[in-house]
C-alpha cells in the first residue's frame, strides 16, 4: 500500500463529513479543515501508540561508559541515528555486542535497590533501567563495550524529502510512516 501524504488524507476525509474537498490542508485558514487536521493528527498520534509497529523501530548502537550512568536516552539516540522522538525501548531488545551478552530490563525501582545494594542480586546478565529518562547499567560495562537496543518513536510522520521524522503533519505532502 503506498504511503498517504496528509492533503490526501484530509481530501478523502473531507467530503465524507460534508466539507468541501480543499486544496490545502496545513495552510488552510477555513476552520473545518484546521480542525479536521487537528483530527488527523490525533488520530496518527493515537494509532502510533497503540501499537509496537515495525515502521517506527529503530536500533541504536552506541560506546558505553565504564559507570553505570549512561546518559540521557534521547542525547544517545541522536547522537548515533539523528533527531527521533523516544517512546520505549522494547524489551529482552538490548545487548553487549562486545561481550556478547543480554542486558535485561527494564528494571523496577525495587528490582534495581534490590541489584545495586547486593554483590549477591547480580544474575549472569546485565540489567538496566531508565530513570528520569537516562539509561543506567549494572553491573557498570566496561569503557567502549558497543551496546544495541531497539526502540519505538513516536515520529510517524516523514518529509516528502524523506530527511525528517516527526510527530505530526506539518505539510500537505508529509507522509505517513
Amino acid at each position: 500500500m503506498a504511503q498517504k501524504t496528509c492533503l490526501q488524507i484530509v481530501r478523502t476525509v473531507a467530503p465524507r463529513l460534508g466539507i468541501a474537498t480543499p486544496n490545502t490542508a496545513t495552510g488552510s485558514t477555513d476552520l473545518q479543515i484546521q480542525q479536521l487536521l487537528a483530527f488527523v493528527n490525533q488520530e496518527g498520534q493515537e494509532l502510533a501508540a497503540r501499537y509496537d509497529w515495525q515502521a517506527l523501530t529503530y536500533p541504536v548502537t552506541f560506546s558505553a561508559v565504564a559507570v553505570e550512568a549512561q546518559g540521557n536516552i534521547e542525547d544517545l539516540i541522536e547522537d548515533n541515528i539523528g533527531a527521533l522522538s523516544f517512546r520505549k525501548v522494547i524489551n529482552d531488545a538490548m545487548w553487549n555486542l562486545t561481550t556478547r551478552t543480554r542486558i535485561t530490563g527494564p528494571l523496577n525501582s525495587v528490582q534495581w535497590n534490590l541489584a545495586t545494594a547486593s554483590s549477591t542480586a547480580v544474575g549472569p546478565w546485565s540489567e538496566y533501567r531508565i530513570r528520569l529518562n537516562n539509561l543506567y547499567l549494572y553491573p557498570a560495562p566496561s569503557a567502549n563495550d558497543q551496546i544495541r537496543f531497539e526502540f519505538i518513536t513516536d515520529d510517524w510522520v516523514i518529509s516528502n524529502s524523506g530527511d525528517a521524522r516527526k510527530s505530526a503533519f506539518t505539510a500537505d505532502d508529509d507522509l505517513c510512516v
